[in-house]
């Protein structure tokens, strides 16, 4: 009887803390692009400036969606502005974005470093500049 209570307890517990993570998800996604973003891309993004209306209009929402699907954090609690989670979106989707149906399904955080990572590799005094990934390097400091 003791066991039967405790696992509705847990049951219940665990449902509430479920709705509410995701209710937080979705408050802190971001329905349309911010203005301020949408002026940083048209001044200063060239790849941006170089696609035709409305490759610019998918680049915009496909930037906004890995933003909102993907959690971008600072090393060690180190804030992350908005115009950073931006540049990180950019960043990540210039690469593929000519692949029209390809998303980073196996990515869900990106944690930003707030200087170079001293490298393990052949050459002495190395530095990484960003990883990919987990392995040797993973909470490097």
């Amino acid at each position: 009887m003791l066991y039967s209570i405790i696992i509705v307890v847990f049951t219940f517990v665990l449902v509430f803390a479920i709705r509410n993570n995701i209710k937080l998800n979705k408050l802190r996604q971001h329905k349309e692009m911010p203005e301020e973003w949408e002026v940083y891309i048209e001044e200063k993004i060239k790849f941006y400036k170089n696609l035709a209306k409305n490759d610019q209009e998918e680049f915009k929402s496909r930037v906004l969606h890995f933003i909102n699907t993907t959690s971008i954090v600072g090393f060690e609690n180190m804030p992350v502005s908005g115009i950073e989670k931006l540049l990180v979106g950019i960043s990540a989707i210039i690469p593929i974005f000519r692949f029209k149906n390809w998303e980073y399904h196996f990515l869900n955080e990106v944690i930003i470093y707030p200087k170079a990572i001293p490298g393990q590799g052949q050459f002495k005094g190395s530095y990484v500049n960003g990883l990919v990934g987990e392995g040797p390097m993973e909470k490097a400091e």
